[in-house]
């Protein structure tokens, strides 16, 4: 009877020492500090970590309620508590042996959580963990909580779902998309059914037989129309072999763009021949009718200074040659006496 008793004493004197008797350790979780947030999404993200901590069944976590009245009690105020010497008291009043404290921040689009836990009798930085995001949504940080919490632990956590709730409102039917097809009026409604004329007549008064004799062959005047209602189809092409010729074009009624392609340093100016006004280049046919229209063809600057230097540079050789002449001829007369 004594040996079982004895027994029993051993037991009960090492049953502390076991490692499955050590019971769990109490951490508080301070309220984090915003910085250029709002302090009530501070408080919200920090009761997320709390959250994660309690779920995970490794500590005794400290109520919220419990906390808030004994730091009140006390006159403690948890914050902006960040240093070491604030956490040790808050942790001391709370009777923890962890606490947990932090900050949350704003830097242009970034956010970031820095946190830390604390060993409340010695004052030691047991873990800190860090978490930071590019972004606009502060929301996506309930997901950051949890990253934070896995790495003060360094237990995973299975986080939080999102429930998005199905809208009440019906969305209005869509109806089916149809393709669109450009409806062109037919030309006959505006300009009558038919063809017309347009003759063209090119005015190069201004310009030197050198100049007209010379224009680069691969270069000769090129006119093209285009219809307008849209599309921007080419309907006439047309070189321009001899610009004395009037060109005459028909085409079906209608409105079209008149190009005139000019060879290098000479440029075109439209004019409508009927009324002797400059006008957009751009010319109605009627069916039935014939318009007449002059372009008009002109060197550019850059052509008429190039002319010019040719001209200077004849003229300058002239002089030279006029003056080497004489030099010779008559450079030696003062020699005689």
């Amino acid at each position: 009877m004594k040996k079982p008793l004895a027994i029993l004493l051993i037991f009960l004197h090492i049953l502390p020492s076991i490692p499955f008797a050590k019971q769990a350790q109490t951490i508080a979780v301070i309220e984090f500090e915003g910085l250029d947030i709002s302090q009530v999404a501070a408080k919200a993200l920090t009761n997320e970590l709390e959250s994660y901590l309690s779920n995970m069944g490794i500590y005794r976590v400290v109520e919220r309620g419990q906390m808030e009245n004994i730091l009140q009690e006390q006159g403690l105020q948890q914050t902006g508590c960040i240093s070491s010497e604030c956490a040790v008291e808050v942790g001391q009043a709370l009777g923890a042996q962890l606490l947990v404290s932090g900050s949350i921040s704003k830097i242009g689009t970034i956010y970031s959580i820095a946190a830390k836990i604390l060993d409340v009798e010695t004052g030691e930085v047991i873990k800190s963990a860090n978490y930071r995001y590019r972004g606009e949504d502060i929301g996506e940080l309930l997901e950051g909580m949890a990253d934070i919490a896995t790495q003060l632990t360094g237990k995973s956590v299975n986080k939080t779902p999102v429930v998005t709730k199905p809208s009440s409102i019906t969305p209005p039917k869509t109806p089916p998309s149809v393709p669109y097809t450009r409806t062109e009026k037919p030309r006959s409604v505006k300009y009558g059914p038919g063809t017309g004329s347009v003759v063209f007549n090119f005015n190069t008064d201004s310009l030197s037989s050198w100049s007209l004799n010379n224009l680069p062959k691969q270069q000769d005047l090129e006119l093209r129309l285009y219809t307008t209602d849209g599309n921007n189809t080419q309907v006439n092409r047309s070189y321009i072999k001899n610009i004395y010729n009037p060109q005459t074009v028909t085409l079906p009624s209608g409105l079209y763009r008149i190009a005139v392609f000019t060879p290098i340093g000479y440029k075109d100016r439209i004019y409508d021949n009927d009324g002797g006004t400059p006008q957009l280049p751009r010319v109605v046919i009627k069916a039935g009718e014939t318009r007449n229209i002059k372009i008009y063809i002109s060197r550019s600057g850059e052509q008429l200074d190039e002319e010019f230097g040719l001209l200077a540079a004849c003229g300058l050789a002239l002089f030279i040659g006029f003056l080497a002449y004489g030099s010779k001829k008559w450079g030696h007369v003062g020699d005689d006496y």
